[in-house]
């Protein structure tokens, strides 16, 4: 009776050492998982900045481009606007003067 307590004993031992061992590689894993997804997510937040930063930097050369010439348009047609024109040609100058200062607003 003494050996089959004994017995019964070893194997309560064993088990609750199988399942200490099961939980913490359970917990090693659940840790690498986590990990892996910090690293991931840090990497896609540095590739959204990145994404961000050459966009902006995209949109300031295009404003830039296109700001340039169009003021030497606002200019030229200011200057139109003070030569004798047909009602026509009058039009056709504002209609440049408000589309230009629209652009540029």
């Amino acid at each position: 009776m003494d050996t089959l307590t004994h017995q019964n004993e070893m194997i309560g031992l064993i088990s609750i050492g199988i399942i200490i061992l099961l939980l913490f590689l359970s917990y090693r894993d659940r840790k690498a998982c986590r990990r892996k997804y910090e690293e991931a997510s840090k990497k896609l937040k540095a590739k959204e900045q990145k994404s961000k930063e050459i966009i902006e930097k995209f949109f300031r050369t295009v404003s830039h481009d296109i700001r340039t010439p169009l003021n030497g348009i606002i200019g030229i047609t200011e200057l139109l606007k003070q030569t004798e024109l047909t009602e026509k040609q009058q039009e056709y100058v504002n209609l440049i003067s408000v589309s230009s200062n629209q652009l540029t607003a």
